[in-house]
C-alpha cells in the first residue's frame, strides 16, 4: 500500500466515514503537533476522503491547531469533559463522564454532549499516538484523572466503535482499580499498536486476547524525513522540565558544553513554557559557553524538524525532539531526567536504548552519538518508517469493510 494511498472506500450508503481522532493536544508542543500529523495519515490511509473528527483532551484557546487549519476534511471538536476549576474539578467530571456513559444527558461537570455523538457516529476512533495511559498514584483523585484519560475510549467501546490505539504508551499501572479502568479502555480493541517492550507486556497482561496487541515504532516515524542538508553543522539542545532544574541535569549538561566549547542554539518544544527560560538561566551560571536561545520562534512541526535536521548534534531532555532530530537523519542523545520508564521503553523499542543518557553519563552517551554516520542512522529510519508503515496497513485489514 502506498504511503499516499488508502485502499478503503466509502460506505455503501454514500455518506463520507468518519474518523475520531481522540487524545489529542494542542500545538504549542511540536512532538504533539507531529503525533496529530501522523494520526491524520493513519486516518487517510484507512478510509478514502474521510470526515475527521478531533477530540481534544483539554480546552484551548482560539489559536490553538493552528498547524490544522490547512486540513479541510478535520473538525475540531471540543474536549468530552472540561473539568470544572476548583478543588474537586476533576471529581465532578468524573461524574459527569459516569452520567453520560449511563445515557443520562447533562453538562454538569463540563461534559459536552455533542463531542459525545461524534464519538458515536465514527466509523473509527483512532487514539492518537504518544498518548501515556499510566497511573501516577493510588489516590482517589488520580484514579479519576486516569479514568478521564482513557474516557474518549470507554465511550468509544460503549458505542461499540472500531478502536484503534496508535503508538500509545502503557503503564505502569499501581492499582487493581487503574489496571480495571485501562482493561475497560482497550479491551476488545481492535487494534492496540504500543511503541515499547515495556509497554507491550502491559498492554497484553491488561487485554489478554480479547484485542490485538503489536509492538511498534513511535508513529512520528510516518512523517517523511526532510531533505538532507547540503551542511550540517551546530549544537541543538532542546531543554524543559521541572524536575531536571535541580538536579545533576543543569551541571552536567554544562560540564559538556565547556569542554566542546562551541556555541550551542537552545531550541523549546513547547511554546511558552517557563521552565525552558530557567533551564536557560541554570545553565548560564554554570557556563560562559555562548547559547543562543531561540523561546519565541514561532516554528511550525516542519520547521522545527528542519532545524533539528539542519544540525551536527541534538541533545535533549524532550522525548520527541530526539525522535524528531532522528527523523532528520541527526545523531540525537535523550537525558534522562524523568519519566525514565516511558523514554527507555521508547528507545529499547527502537533499539537505540545506546542514545538514553543518564545526566551523569551525558558525555560519554554524546560520544557514542556522534559515532554513528548518516547512513546508519537513515538505515534505522528506513526501518522505522517500514515497519510503522506495515502496521498501518494491518491496522487496515483489522478495522476492515467501512
Amino acid at each position: 500500500m502506498n504511503r499516499r494511498t488508502t485502499g478503503r472506500v466509502p460506505g455503501a450508503s454514500g455518506r463520507r466515514s468518519r474518523v475520531t481522532i481522540v487524545n489529542v493536544y494542542e500545538d504549542d508542543n511540536r512532538g504533539s503537533a507531529a503525533l496529530t500529523l501522523a494520526a491524520l495519515q493513519v486516518a487517510r490511509r484507512l478510509v478514502a476522503d474521510p470526515e475527521i473528527v478531533v477530540v481534544p483532551v483539554r480546552a484551548s484557546g482560539p489559536n490553538a491547531y493552528r498547524h490544522l487549519r490547512g486540513e479541510r476534511d478535520v473538525t475540531v471538536a471540543e474536549p468530552l469533559v472540561v473539568a470544572p476549576t476548583g478543588r474537586f474539578g476533576t471529581l465532578a467530571a468524573f461524574a459527569a463522564s459516569v452520567l453520560m456513559l449511563v445515557g443520562i444527558p447533562t453538562r454538569l461537570g463540563g461534559a459536552r454532549p455533542a463531542t459525545w455523538r461524534a464519538i458515536r457516529d465514527a466509523d473509527i476512533v483512532l487514539s492518537r499516538g504518544g498518548v501515556i495511559f499510566a497511573q501516577r498514584a493510588s489516590g482517589l483523585g488520580d484514579h479519576a484523572r486516569l479514568w478521564l484519560a482513557v474516557l474518549p475510549c470507554v465511550v468509544a467501546r460503549r458505542f461499540r466503535r472500531r478502536r484503534c490505539f496508535v503508538g500509545a504508551q502503557i503503564g505502569p499501572v499501581i492499582t487493581r482499580a487503574g489496571a480495571s479502568i485501562l482493561r475497560l479502555a482497550m479491551g476488545g480493541a481492535t487494534y492496540v499498536w504500543v511503541r515499547g517492550p515495556r509497554s507491550h507486556d502491559a498492554a497484553r497482561a491488561l487485554v489478554g486476547h480479547r484485542g490485538r496487541v503489536v509492538q511498534g515504532p513511535d508513529s512520528v516515524f510516518l512523517l517523511d524525513p526532510p531533505p538532507a542538508p547540503a551542511k550540517r553543522e551546530g549544537l541543538v539542545l532542546v531543554v524543559g522540565g521541572d524536575q531536571g532544574l535541580t538536579g545533576a541535569a543543569v551541571p552536567a549538561l554544562a560540564a559538556w558544553l565547556e569542554a566542546e566549547h562551541a556555541p550551542c542554539t537552545v531550541l523549546h518544544q513547547l511554546t511558552g513554557d517557563h521552565t525552558d527560560r530557567r533551564w536557560i538561566e541554570r545553565l548560564r551560571e554554570h557556563t560562559a559557553i555562548t547559547m543562543h536561545a531561540v523561546l519565541d520562534e514561532d516554528y511550525d512541526v516542519r520547521a522545527y524538524i528542519d532545524v533539528l535536521a539542519r544540525a551536527e548534534l541534538v541533545v535533549s531532555t524532550r522525548m520527541h525532539s530526539v525522535l524528531l532530530g532522528l527523523l532528520g537523519g541527526t545523531p540525537a542523545v535523550a537525558v534522562l531526567i524523568d519519566d525514565t520508564y516511558r523514554k527507555l521503553d521508547v528507545l529499547e523499542g527502537l533499539g537505540v536504548a545506546d542514545l538514553a543518557a543518564d545526566p551523569l553519563e551525558v558525555s560519554t552517551v554524546i560520544a557514542h552519538a556522534r559515532t554513528l554516520t548518516p547512513v546508519e542512522i537513515e538505515r534505522h529510519v528506513d526501518r522505522w518508517r517500514r515497519e510503522a508503515d506495515r502496521l498501518v496497513v494491518e491496522m487496515g485489514l483489522a478495522v476492515g469493510p467501512i
